[in-house]
């Protein structure tokens, strides 16, 4: 979205910022997925302000207003594109089976296993 809100993939005269934001966007998405994927809670609107904030640091997070609620809108659908073409098979393999069995491998102290964990 550009400052006035349209969308930079229908203006035609940048194609490589509408290119870098649309990038953004389904970034943003895959977020969302991955959050919702592992239980790790985070609102929209994070997500949104986050990708507002990457595609333009010198901004301050959105306010609820057009432009958000284009952006929000623009991130929801993409989700949905990626998990269309994902099949909705989104059951990641987290590491922390493998983390737990290197330890194991190297006979880490309890302490040891516990902050691994932890980060």
């Amino acid at each position: 979205l550009d400052e006035g809100g349209k969308s930079l993939l229908t203006a035609g005269a940048d194609r490589e910022k509408a290119s870098v934001e649309w990038i953004k966007i389904e970034a943003g998405a895959c977020v969302l997925i991955a959050t919702k994927a592992n239980e790790v809670q985070r609102k929209v609107r994070d997500v949104v302000n986050v990708v507002h904030q990457r595609a333009r640091p010198d901004s301050k997070p959105l306010d609820v207003g057009s432009t958000f609620w284009d952006l929000r809108d623009a991130i929801v659908a993409a989700e949905q594109d990626v998990l269309r073409l994902l099949g909705f098979s989104i059951k990641p393999e987290l590491p922390f089976v493998f983390l737990l069995n290197y330890l194991k491998a190297l006979s880490a102290t309890p302490q040891v296993a516990s902050a691994a964990h932890a980060l």
